[in-house]
């Protein structure tokens, strides 16, 4: 009996594997991220600009995000225009870097102590992380990259993926920073 259990639970992973479901990672992958445009050599973007970036197997992309407002019959409807940045092979992809910036939140906590000293005194006690990532790259002697800031809980799905597709090990500056202070 525990053999036949055994070979039923092998049976349905093989199925479930040949019909190609997906796995997270891969259908957030297929999706996109949602990244802030941090800086860079892309000259259709400013910092600030709201990017999606694609990861297959044979091409990373950038796809830029704006609102366009149309008027028609006297309604205001803003509707989502969605352009394609770049793209790029992975194996083009020449450097991934990974770097963190945390400050306290002083300045909310200031504005919630007028309500609540206690509260705002808590508040000022935390600390907020930005989380960055970096891809340098180059393409047929075109050299490019770009900084974005990546929310808390999508930088590591893009790191790995990114360290999937490329073979590349991602740099994280932080890590790299401290050692060269001789901080630990």
């Amino acid at each position: 009996m525990k053999i036949a259990r055994q070979s039923i639970a092998a049976i349905l992973a093989v199925t479930l594997i040949a019909l190609g479901l997906p796995t997270s990672a891969h259908a957030k992958s297929n999706k996109g991220f949602s990244v802030e445009n941090a800086g860079g050599t892309i000259s259709e973007t400013k910092i600030g600009d709201q990017l999606t970036v694609t990861i297959t197997s044979d091409l990373i992309s950038i796809y830029k995000h704006k609102y366009v407002e149309d008027n028609n019959n006297y309604s205001h409807v803003l509707r989502k225009e969605t352009s394609l940045l770049l793209q790029f092979k992975p194996v083009q992809v020449t450097g991934l870097s990974y770097g963190s910036e945390a400050h306290h939140r002083i300045g909310t906590g200031v504005a919630v102590a007028f309500l609540s000293l206690g509260a705002g005194a808590i508040l000022m006690a935390t600390k907020s992380k930005k989380h960055f990532i970096g891809i340098n790259w180059d393409a047929d002697g075109v050299k490019g990259g770009i900084a974005m800031r990546v929310d808390k809980g999508e930088y590591r799905g893009l790191i790995a993926s990114l360290e999937g597709v490329t073979g590349k090990s991602v740099v994280n500056t932080d890590q790299t920073v401290a050692t060269k202070l001789g901080v630990q």
